[in-house]
């Protein structure tokens, strides 16, 4: 019985990184092969910080390999410390939070510095919105509530009335 095969794009996150420093003579250095092509490299390792590959929108199959391999100058095997493999199904793509929604929270973070460590998209993904936030579940979010208890904040607010979607403050 044979199963079918199917292709899907996937994103990579591969992280790289020498846990102890190479002694004189040693070096650990290699390629990424996919299905028995060169697909990345060489790469080696460094000691004390690490490089990260990201690749996205990779289609690959279940018949799909990839493969470290030694350099022929690679006195060590390769060595990799942690790689991520998602999907993001179609319908599941946003280009992130309604505009005027994040045009208003800046306005926020502008006027009240407490709330200036809060960065990237406000409402995605959705189980890690700000924790000052609430937002809808709507192919585009929407901020529905503001949670400012706890901030001190005194003084003015600024306009953030383009936040249309607002109920609750």
């Amino acid at each position: 019985m044979e199963f079918p095969s199917y292709e899907i794009k996937v994103y990579i996150n591969w992280y790289f990184s020498e846990l102890t420093q190479l002694g004189a003579g040693q070096n650990r250095s290699f390629s990424i092969f996919k299905d028995n092509k060169s697909y990345y490299g060489p790469i080696s390792p460094p000691y004390g910080d690490c490089v990260e590959l990201v690749v996205r929108d990779i289609v690959v199959s279940s018949n799909t390999t990839f493969s470290l391999v030694p350099t022929n100058v690679s006195t060590l095997p390769p060595l990799i410390n942690a790689m991520e493999i998602f999907r993001i199904a179609d319908d599941m793509l946003t280009n992130g939070t309604n505009k005027k929604d994040v045009e208003g929270l800046a306005s926020l973070q502008e006027r009240f510095s407490v709330l200036q460590s809060w960065s990237g998209d406000p409402c995605l993904p959705a189980p890690y919105t700000w924790d000052w936030i609430k937002c809808n579940l709507e192919p585009i979010p929407r901020v529905t509530s503001l949670l400012l208890n706890g901030y001190n904040l005194s003084g003015l607010l600024p306009d953030f009335s383009s936040m249309d979607a607002l109920q609750t403050m």
